[in-house]
């Protein structure tokens, strides 16, 4: 939804993604990378400091262009403010919370009623790709109501670290109760995420009935053979903590079934639901397949995790309705970062999904290897041991015992990550082109060329930056391997 922002903010958006990456250090990188002139992106990284004021992008003249995160914060943070400072997203949430007028809205974003009808113009052109709209005369959303919550839910979530402020806190406390009634009726324990995300989901819906605009539109037939979400609370109870009409219980039975479509809490209600659900049912069997091949593939078993894994999938299946994102797209990031340590890891999983779902969209598919690597226990750390690694060679002017000193600390410090051969049989250095087969060749020799070899200098105890230098040269070599 970056489509949203002004060109400012996207260029924004640009120029922190380019410097995440690291491939784009020097000012004139940065500035053939985006397409724009030295004053453009000089005022941009004045502008970008002066919002994050925490973060900043240093910028040493003839030298990097550097992202200085303080230790207490991440990137995240940079796309909360970034949305905080847009009126468009402004425009959206206030739409959204309060009943306004056209000159109310317009006051509160300190800007004409031209310019805000030009702007709904712009964000509804946007919008319409997900299926729903603001109507300009009642100031309120229009459309699917599954993208609109979607979409608020992803927009709150990442805004804030803590969204439930926007609401009641009677109604808070309210959703809070059912969810923990919910929960204890069906012996689930809830974490702390997990919480808070349902506790932002029905706030959402909750209000969005208050605004009266979700209707029930399926029979009540098909919801009175699922057990009751809400079967603890009257209408009449619920009529007075929610705060609005409840004019049937067919209402009731809408809530119970966003609930019950939504949520697997066990294996066995997997099976159950997948018996009368033939499309669950697919996807669940599509899924255990999956995990098969990727137990095949690695030389790992899933068996004692693989109905929690399910579970965990076919949860997420369920509630896929647009981009988990607005901005920040945590998941790519997550991926991104994941597969540094196995080149090849991230690649072979989504080679493996897309055999089994040829037309998955790329955030769906990001999300699945996301709950594959952090609900597959021990997945990580059964790949780590067979990650591909490194081939270096150890030359050095010194004894054996040293040597293999130097190996010990390189395998204790970067696990896993490289294969390392001591070379100590050559007479003189005019042998090791014959001698050497990897291409890496770690040294204390100054000096010391080898046709066709990458030569990394150590001292005879290597410094913090030696190290650096040569952990980056294995992440350059798992970024070729990944073109």
């Amino acid at each position: 939804m970056r489509e949203l922002l002004a060109t400012r903010e996207q260029n924004l958006l640009q120029l922190l993604e380019l410097l995440q990456t690291k491939n784009f250090a020097t000012f004139l990188q940065l500035q053939e990378a985006m397409q724009v002139n030295t004053r453009t992106l000089t005022a941009l990284i004045e502008y970008s400091n002066e919002l994050f004021y925490s973060i900043r992008i240093q910028k040493i003249a003839e030298g990097p262009v550097k992202l200085i995160l303080p230790s207490n914060l991440s990137v995240s943070y940079c796309y909360q403010k970034i949305l905080t400072a847009s009126p468009e997203f402004q425009l959206i949430e206030l739409v959204f919370l309060e009943t306004l007028t056209l000159d109310d809205l317009a006051d509160k974003l300190f800007i004409s009623r031209s310019t805000l009808r030009r702007l709904l113009r712009k964000i509804n052109k946007i919008l319409a790709m997900r299926d729903f709209q603001i109507d300009p005369s009642t100031l309120d959303f229009t459309g699917d109501e599954k993208q609109i919550c979607n979409f608020m839910i992803h927009l709150f979530m990442e805004k804030y670290s803590d969204c439930t402020f926007l609401f009641s806190e009677h109604r808070v406390q309210f959703v809070e109760k059912i969810i923990k009634q919910t929960m204890k009726k069906r012996a689930v324990p809830l974490s702390f995420p997990d919480f808070f995300r349902v506790k932002v989901w029905l706030l959402i819906i909750f209000h969005r009935a208050d605004r009266k605009v979700l209707k029930p539109s399926v029979s009540q037939e098909t919801y009175f053979q699922r057990p009751s979400f809400l079967s603890a609370f009257s209408t009449s109870s619920l009529r007075s903590n929610l705060g609005f009409a409840l004019k049937s219980n067919r209402y009731l039975d809408f809530i119970d079934a966003v609930i019950s479509d939504g949520f697997i809490f066990s294996y066995q209600e997997l099976l159950d639901k997948a018996d009368q659900n033939p499309s669950l049912k697919e996807r669940k069997q599509k899924f255990e397949e999956i995990i098969h091949k990727i137990e095949a593939y690695f030389n790992i078993s899933a068996e004692n995790f693989l109905d929690k894994i399910l579970v965990d999938l076919c949860n997420v299946s369920n509630l896929q309705i647009g981009p988990p994102y607005i901005l920040y797209d945590s998941q790519s990031v997550f991926i991104r970062e994941a597969s540094k340590f196995n080149s090849s890891f991230i690649q072979s999983l989504q080679d493996l999904f897309w055999a089994v779902y040829p037309h998955l969209k790329t955030h769906v598919l990001h999300t699945y290897i996301y709950i594959l690597i952090t609900h597959w226990p021990n997945l990580l750390s059964e790949l780590r041991k067979n990650a591909e690694k490194l081939a270096i060679s150890l030359v050095f002017d010194s004894d054996s015992e040293h040597l293999d000193m130097i190996k010990e600390l390189i395998q204790t410090i970067f696990p896993h990550k490289f294969s390392v051969t001591v070379i100590n049989t050559f007479e003189n250095l005019t042998q090791l082109p014959t001698i050497v087969s990897d291409e890496i060749i770690v040294t204390n020799i100054q000096g010391l060329v080898v046709s066709d070899k990458t030569i990394i200098s150590f001292s005879l105890y290597p410094t913090t930056e030696e190290l650096e230098n040569l952990f980056a040269c294995y992440e350059e070599n798992c970024h070729k391997k990944r073109l």
